[in-house]
């Protein structure tokens, strides 16, 4: 169970419409926290907060704002003043289309490295600076695997998670003596629409993708135990991954996305 004293009464959830953030929302409705959602879509948004106030009698506002801007934290903070929000979920991590990074728009290039860096950024100084005032809280960096190396047509993607996981490690070691939790997460193949969307394989028996549920629960389950949690156990990929010379591991895993996902399927 979730220490309502600790993280509660509030928590906030970035990309809480569908997928991970969906599943954090409704595991934590369970437990009885009230929700502040963000997402772009009002449809699934408002659809998801409907049913939970129903099924859990819980109170849940929902912030329908572009979190790409860069005024996004200044939306979303002025949607919460009246409230103390204990726990922080950064769950909106934008993936692009898999494409050459010099083939993408500048504009998609740029919205993925926003969102994955001065995005968590931005909400972790905002929401962050509050808990160390009150001297408990939580906060949930969402990463990814990816993070490991460079990957060939993810290169800001991959370059972002390797951003958001450092980020985790040190704000870890500072919050810590505060009272707040901090966890960065390193997320493997979820089944989520964004997954789906980049073409990713959700079926291959060597690799099943990890459903959101999963993911939520372990993730909850792990604030506090120390800076990183690893889905999957992938902390020993990402060992392999990092002892190798860097050239043979970029090759490595580029070549193996390149399988997963060949260029007319990305």
């Amino acid at each position: 169970m979730m220490d309502k004293g600790r993280y509660g009464p509030w928590c906030l959830i970035t990309g809480g419409s569908d997928g991970i953030g969906a599943a954090f929302a409704e595991r934590l409705a369970r437990e009885g926290f009230n929700l502040v959602l963000v997402a772009r879509r009002t449809g699934p948004l408002d659809a998801l907060a409907s049913r939970l106030r129903s099924e859990a009698g819980i109170e849940v506002r929902t912030i329908s704002t572009d979190l790409a801007r860069a005024d996004a934290v200044d939306v979303v903070a002025g949607g919460c003043e009246d409230i103390e929000i204990g726990l922080l979920v950064c769950n909106a991590g934008a993936a692009p289309k898999m494409v050459d990074f010099l083939d993408q728009p500048e504009d998609e290039a740029m919205r993925t490295t926003y969102i994955n860096t001065i995005g968590q950024t931005a909400f972790a100084a905002r929401f962050g600076a509050a808990m160390r005032r009150r001297g408990r809280g939580g906060i949930i960096l969402l990463g990814s695997l990816a993070f490991a190396a460079g990957v060939g047509r993810l290169a800001t993607y991959a370059a972002s998670k390797a951003y958001s996981t450092i980020f985790a490690e040190g704000l870890w070691y500072e919050l810590r003596p505060h009272g707040v939790d901090v966890l960065g997460v390193v997320a493997t193949t979820t089944r989520t629409p964004t997954v789906q969307r980049m073409g990713m394989p959700l079926d291959n028996p060597a690799y099943p993708a990890v459903e959101p549920e999963r993911v939520a629960e372990e993730v909850l389950a792990a604030l506090g135990r120390g800076p990183l949690h690893y889905m999957d156990n992938c902390d020993a990929i990402v060992r392999s991954i990092q002892a190798m010379p860097r050239d043979e591991a970029v090759e490595m895993v580029s070549r193996g996305m390149e399988q997963a996902v060949p260029r007319d399927r990305g």
